[in-house]
């Protein structure tokens, strides 16, 4: 017994709302969480430039 496309096409239609949904969300997190990381990261990259920077300047001999 085969299943004809057209019985199937009401089905997809009601999944593909939730799956966007979901898929959204998803993005969304994703997309939240990268950026956080990549704010840690160049808060810590900051810190080691100005860590850096002042030794330099604590450390370096005028001419």
């Amino acid at each position: 017994m085969a299943t004809s496309v057209s019985k199937l096409a009401p089905r997809n239609e009601q999944l593909a709302l939730p799956l966007g949904t979901l898929m959204n969300g998803v993005l969304r997190t994703a997309r939240a969480r990268l950026d956080a990381r990549l704010d840690e990261e160049q808060r810590i990259w900051t810190g080691y430039c100005q860590h850096g920077t002042a030794w330099l300047l604590a450390n370096t001999e005028e001419a």
